[in-house]
Protein backbone atom coordinates (compact mmCIF):
# COMPACT_ATOMS: atom_id res chain seq x y z
CA UNK A 1 0.00 0.00 0.00
CA UNK A 2 1.39 3.39 -0.88
CA UNK A 3 1.85 5.79 2.01
CA UNK A 4 0.92 9.42 1.47
CA UNK A 5 3.81 11.82 1.52
CA UNK A 6 3.37 13.75 4.77
CA UNK A 7 5.37 16.88 5.33
CA UNK A 8 6.18 16.54 9.05
CA UNK A 9 8.08 19.80 9.13
CA UNK A 10 5.09 21.67 7.69
CA UNK A 11 2.74 20.20 10.28
CA UNK A 12 5.11 21.05 13.13
CA UNK A 13 5.44 24.60 11.81
CA UNK A 14 1.64 24.96 11.55
CA UNK A 15 1.20 23.77 15.16
CA UNK A 16 3.72 26.36 16.40
CA UNK A 17 2.13 29.19 14.44
CA UNK A 18 0.37 31.99 16.36
CA UNK A 19 -3.32 31.24 16.74
CA UNK A 20 -2.86 27.50 16.32
CA UNK A 21 -4.71 25.23 18.69
CA UNK A 22 -3.03 24.56 22.01
CA UNK A 23 -2.88 20.78 21.86
CA UNK A 24 -2.16 20.36 25.57
CA UNK A 25 -4.86 22.51 27.15
CA UNK A 26 -7.87 22.68 24.85
CA UNK A 27 -8.99 19.05 25.07
CA UNK A 28 -8.62 18.93 28.87
CA UNK A 29 -10.60 22.14 29.36
CA UNK A 30 -13.30 20.95 26.99
CA UNK A 31 -13.58 17.58 28.69
CA UNK A 32 -13.70 19.12 32.17
CA UNK A 33 -16.29 21.70 31.09
CA UNK A 34 -18.43 19.02 29.48
CA UNK A 35 -18.20 16.81 32.56
CA UNK A 36 -19.19 19.69 34.85
CA UNK A 37 -22.21 20.57 32.68
CA UNK A 38 -23.29 16.92 32.51
CA UNK A 39 -22.83 16.48 36.29
CA UNK A 40 -24.87 19.61 37.11
CA UNK A 41 -27.58 18.55 34.66
CA UNK A 42 -27.71 15.05 36.13
CA UNK A 43 -27.89 16.48 39.67
CA UNK A 44 -30.77 18.79 38.72
CA UNK A 45 -32.64 16.01 36.89
CA UNK A 46 -32.14 13.52 39.72
CA UNK A 47 -33.29 15.96 42.41
CA UNK A 48 -36.31 17.30 40.50
CA UNK A 49 -39.13 16.94 43.07
CA UNK A 50 -42.22 14.87 42.29
CA UNK A 51 -45.86 15.67 42.95
CA UNK A 52 -45.67 13.42 46.04
CA UNK A 53 -42.78 15.54 47.33
CA UNK A 54 -44.90 18.64 46.76
CA UNK A 55 -47.78 17.09 48.73
CA UNK A 56 -45.40 16.31 51.60
CA UNK A 57 -44.07 19.88 51.46
CA UNK A 58 -47.64 21.22 51.68
CA UNK A 59 -48.47 18.94 54.60
CA UNK A 60 -45.39 20.06 56.53
CA UNK A 61 -46.15 23.73 55.75
CA UNK A 62 -49.72 23.36 57.03
CA UNK A 63 -48.50 21.60 60.18
CA UNK A 64 -45.95 24.34 60.78
CA UNK A 65 -48.59 27.05 60.46
CA UNK A 66 -51.03 25.24 62.76
CA UNK A 67 -48.37 24.96 65.47
CA UNK A 68 -48.14 28.75 65.44
CA UNK A 69 -51.86 29.10 66.27
CA UNK A 70 -52.71 30.16 69.82
CA UNK A 71 -55.92 28.16 70.23
CA UNK A 72 -55.15 24.49 71.12
CA UNK A 73 -58.36 23.28 69.45
CA UNK A 74 -57.30 24.93 66.19
CA UNK A 75 -53.87 23.34 66.54
CA UNK A 76 -55.35 19.85 66.91
CA UNK A 77 -57.82 20.34 64.05
CA UNK A 78 -55.07 21.80 61.88
CA UNK A 79 -52.75 18.86 62.48
CA UNK A 80 -55.51 16.31 61.88
CA UNK A 81 -56.90 17.99 58.79
CA UNK A 82 -53.50 19.14 57.46
CA UNK A 83 -52.81 15.83 55.75
CA UNK A 84 -56.26 15.75 54.16
CA UNK A 85 -55.98 19.36 53.01
CA UNK A 86 -52.53 18.82 51.50
CA UNK A 87 -53.85 15.80 49.60
CA UNK A 88 -56.79 17.79 48.23
CA UNK A 89 -54.53 20.66 47.26
CA UNK A 90 -52.08 18.30 45.55
CA UNK A 91 -54.96 16.68 43.61
CA UNK A 92 -55.87 20.11 42.20
CA UNK A 93 -52.29 20.98 41.33
CA UNK A 94 -50.86 21.05 37.82
CA UNK A 95 -47.21 20.06 37.62
CA UNK A 96 -45.12 21.13 34.64
CA UNK A 97 -41.98 19.00 34.43
CA UNK A 98 -38.98 20.64 32.76
CA UNK A 99 -36.56 17.77 33.53
CA UNK A 100 -34.20 19.92 35.63
CA UNK A 101 -36.96 21.66 37.64
CA UNK A 102 -40.75 21.65 37.88
CA UNK A 103 -43.44 24.26 38.37
CA UNK A 104 -46.56 23.68 40.44
CA UNK A 105 -49.77 25.68 40.17
CA UNK A 106 -52.85 25.22 42.35
CA UNK A 107 -55.90 27.35 41.59
CA UNK A 108 -58.25 27.99 44.50
CA UNK A 109 -60.43 30.54 42.72
CA UNK A 110 -60.07 32.53 39.52
CA UNK A 111 -58.07 35.12 41.40
CA UNK A 112 -56.21 33.04 44.01
CA UNK A 113 -53.54 30.53 43.22
CA UNK A 114 -50.47 28.99 44.74
CA UNK A 115 -47.44 28.77 42.47
CA UNK A 116 -44.11 27.18 43.31
CA UNK A 117 -40.92 26.06 41.62
CA UNK A 118 -39.39 22.75 42.62
CA UNK A 119 -35.65 22.35 42.18
CA UNK A 120 -32.99 20.36 44.04
CA UNK A 121 -35.69 18.66 46.20
CA UNK A 122 -36.79 22.10 47.47
CA UNK A 123 -39.76 24.32 46.77
CA UNK A 124 -39.74 28.05 46.23
CA UNK A 125 -43.17 29.68 46.52
CA UNK A 126 -43.40 32.41 43.90
CA UNK A 127 -47.08 33.28 44.35
CA UNK A 128 -49.14 32.78 47.49
CA UNK A 129 -52.92 33.28 47.76
CA UNK A 130 -53.93 36.49 49.49
CA UNK A 131 -54.53 36.06 53.19
CA UNK A 132 -57.79 37.46 54.61
CA UNK A 133 -57.46 40.93 56.10
CA UNK A 134 -57.20 41.15 59.84
CA UNK A 135 -54.88 38.17 60.23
Amino acid sequence: MPVANIDKAGIAQWLRAPGALDRDRLPVKSIVSTLVVVAVGALLAFTNPTLDSYQQYLRLSILKETKELENPVEQVLGSVLGGVASGLIANHTVREDYVFWSTYETRFTDMERLRAIGVLKNFIVIENPATPSGE
